[in-house]
């Protein structure tokens, strides 16, 4: 592939975002993988990255990104703290159990369903970042609660 920019958006040098983009495409590529994104608060760059790159659509079954508290506690529920474990673990629930419900058995038993979660506060220069991550092994409903990271 050709990048011809010297720094994407976030200010990294071509090698950065090259490598970036790289990633993001091989997992686009792998047809075992699909799954969802959920970006809270200043966080939503992830998904981005996987729909940037092309051939997302063998990869995400959806994104969701809410920037404003109030639109993200539709889904998950009112809270005091938006950039902790707990909302994290909430989020993190939710679309696992959305993912599952809405795609089933359907992807078959070479599929590994996952479901990714941040959460990112960005005030006067300063970032707190959670994420988390849940996947299940080949087959869509096993392995459910392995592999979950915060």
């Amino acid at each position: 592939m050709n990048y011809t920019a010297t720094t994407d958006a976030t200010g990294r040098s071509d090698n950065a975002a090259a490598d970036t983009h790289r990633k993001a495409l091989e997992v686009n590529l792998d047809a075992t993988s699909f799954g969802s994104f959920a970006e809270i608060g200043a966080g939503q760059e992830v998904a981005r990255w996987f729909l940037r790159v092309g051939a997302a659509s063998g990869t995400v079954a959806k994104t969701v990104s809410a920037y404003d508290k109030e639109v993200s506690d539709d889904p998950y529920g009112s809270g005091t703290r938006y950039v902790s474990r707990p909302r994290l673990e909430t989020m993190l629930d939710c679309e696992w159990k959305s993912l599952v419900q809405q795609i089933g058995d359907a992807r078959g038993k070479d599929t590994r369903l996952f479901a990714f979660a941040d959460t990112i506060a960005a005030r006067d220069g300063a970032v707190v970042a959670l994420w988390a991550d849940q996947f299940s092994a080949l087959g869509p409903r096993a392995g459910k609660g392995l592999g979950r990271k915060a």
